[in-house]
């Protein structure tokens, strides 16, 4: 199961994504990807357009946080993965506990 709800996705700056309205419901597995990744549930837009340097990899130069708005279990017990893989590059949140998330303001930067 994927992420539930209806994603916004605002680019805050060239470097910085906030998404809202998804949740994660016990044990589902929610993906972001680049724009134009069919395979991801949620894509990042157009204009987030991170680039590895030198021999740093995208999963290095970027940063996601994830803040719980109301509702769903609170933050102190949350257990939520993250991961990310790099061909293609996506980001993968993992609900680990046995109730589902409140509304999910998840933050991508890249550095």
């Amino acid at each position: 199961m994927a992420f539930t709800g209806v994603a916004v996705v605002e680019l805050i700056a060239g470097d910085l994504v906030r998404i809202t309205g998804l949740t994660l419901g016990i044990s589902a597995v929610g993906t972001i990807g680049l724009f134009g990744d069919g395979g991801a549930d949620e894509n990042l837009p157009d204009a987030f357009n991170p680039v590895p340097y030198a021999d740093v990899i995208l999963s290095d130069a970027i940063q996601v946080s994830v803040i719980q708005d109301g509702g769903g279990a609170p933050l102190a017990t949350m257990v939520l993965t993250i991961a990310f893989s790099e061909a293609p590059f996506r980001i993968t949140m993992t609900n680990l506990i046995a109730t589902t998330t409140g509304s999910l303001e998840i933050y991508v930067r890249y550095h």
